[in-house]
């Protein structure tokens, strides 16, 4: 292993070791410059897999990332920055491409193995810096691109469905305390578009459509402040001001905005929300399992004023459930619950009757108020 590899590899190893962390005042270190005049020719060059943390810092190194699928697949999506260069190509265009062995390169692929054996094969061309960085998935930083892929399956009746993925990416940019600098948030994912098609492909018969979030990166103006927090693709987001369900807010009522993101689980059978809260003793957004306690509940508001948060949840059949919430100690406690249900067991041969138990905070505990039948008008 060379000696600049060698440096690398260490680099990895510390960046590894800090990874979770905000990264505050990051800048090319020292050895990573002008350090391969000394290095040792004949020592062989090691292939080296970087994790997406690893990926996304080194990218930063005045690195050069490399996309080796199909150049169809690159006009869809691709990294942004990256340089096209699909791997048949590789061998006989490389070095006019990046003459300079001694260049970093990251080199990834789509769902397969082409970015190992591309990285493999230019280390046997000589190249000293090129690592696997992986999948286009697996990605935590900035994708661009028109549409990703369009695909065709059989229906069970005399249409096709026919899908087409887009890039989704936006901006925003916003203080979350007057104390902190401003950030921007730069969210990246994917739109699938789903059209079903007459069977000889003449007209679409419906269409339809799902937002996915994948990823959220932190910024500030003088980048020293970085944090990517990475979703995968749990659940749909949709919202009709194109923020797609991306939210901040005072969720904690300590003064620092905190990100929260709706959710829609597949079948639509029920909303969730993710939450990040600021944790300014951190100095990073930190994920909030409390908040999750939120989840069995489709419509949430804050009361600023009162600092309460108050939920609220339709079953259908005239029942509902209105609960509130006071954060003590970072601790979701219900202080006002109200849930009216229809009673099916209560008819008298002319009425229907609804059951209401409303509950209070009285001295630090939950208790019954109200409880009351009512007919159904």
């Amino acid at each position: 292993m060379n000696k600049s590899h060698f440096t690398l590899v260490i680099l990895l190893i510390l960046i590894s070791s800090l990874s979770g962390c905000s990264f505050k005042d990051v800048s090319k270190p020292e050895h990573m410059t002008n350090h391969r005049e000394d290095m040792t020719e004949d020592i062989p060059i090691e292939y080296i897999k970087l994790s997406p943390d690893e990926a996304l810092f080194i990218a930063s190194l005045d690195a050069i990332i490399l996309d080796v699928r199909t150049k169809e697949q690159y006009d869809a999506e691709h990294i942004i920055n990256a340089i096209s260069l699909p791997s048949t190509d590789v061998s006989k265009n490389i070095e006019r491409l990046i003459p300079d062995k001694n260049q970093i390169i990251l080199i990834y692929s789509g769902l397969n193995r082409k970015s190992e054996y591309t990285t493999k094969e230019l280390i046997e061309l000589g190249y000293t810096e090129a690592y696997d960085i992986g999948t286009l998935a697996a990605w935590k930083g900035e994708i661009v691109g028109n549409k990703r892929y369009s695909s065709y399956y059989n229906y069970f009746d005399d249409s096709f469905s026919r899908s087409e993925f887009s890039a989704l990416s936006f901006k925003l940019t916003q203080k979350i305390n007057e104390e902190l600098p401003e950030f921007t948030f730069h969210i990246g994912g994917h739109t699938i578009n789903y059209n079903r098609i007459s069977w000889d492909k003449s007209k679409i018969i419906s269409s339809s459509a799902e937002n996915y979030i994948n990823n959220i990166t932190v910024t500030d103006s003088s980048s020293s402040f970085i944090q990517t927090i990475n979703i995968g693709s749990v659940g749909n987001w949709w919202s009709d001001d194109e923020m797609y369900g991306f939210k901040l807010a005072d969720w904690n009522f300590d003064g620092y905005l905190d990100i929260c993101i709706n959710t829609i689980p597949y079948y639509y059978d029920e909303g969730t929300y993710l939450y990040w809260l600021w944790d300014n003793e951190l100095q990073q957004f930190v994920p909030s399992d409390e908040y999750r306690k939120l989840y069995d509940y489709y419509d949430i508001f804050i009361d600023t004023e009162n600092e309460l948060i108050m939920c609220y949840e339709d079953y259908g059949w005239y029942s509902s459930v209105v609960t509130y919430f006071k954060c003590i100690d970072n601790k979701l406690v219900t202080v006002y619950n109200c849930e009216t249900r229809y009673d099916w067991n209560r008819y008298d041969g002319d009425e229907w009757f609804l059951h209401t138990i409303i509950q209070e905070m009285v001295d630090g505990k939950l208790v019954v108020v109200k409880d009351y039948y009512e007919p159904l008008d």
